[in-house]
């Protein structure tokens, strides 16, 4: 039990990490809805929600660059 625990089982390492990609995805999903929900005239807070997506985008990268699976 103290093994499952302290997070040196692998498995729970993979569940983790492919939650966690889950949750990026998500995150990525919900800012674009947002942002198309934005009107036009509104530049800054469209701007500011497309630094959201990018950010989320670049981390969602760099999780799956060495582990594209996600586990």
């Amino acid at each position: 039990m103290a093994v499952g625990l302290s997070g040196s089982n692998g498995g729970i390492g993979r569940v983790y990490r492919a939650v966690l990609v889950a949750d990026v995805e998500a995150g990525i999903t919900k800012y674009e809805t947002l942002r198309s929900q934005i009107p036009e005239e509104n530049r800054e807070v469209r701007t500011m929600y497309s630094g959201f997506i990018e950010s989320l985008r670049e981390l969602q990268a760099s999780m799956t660059k060495d582990n594209p699976r996600g586990d």
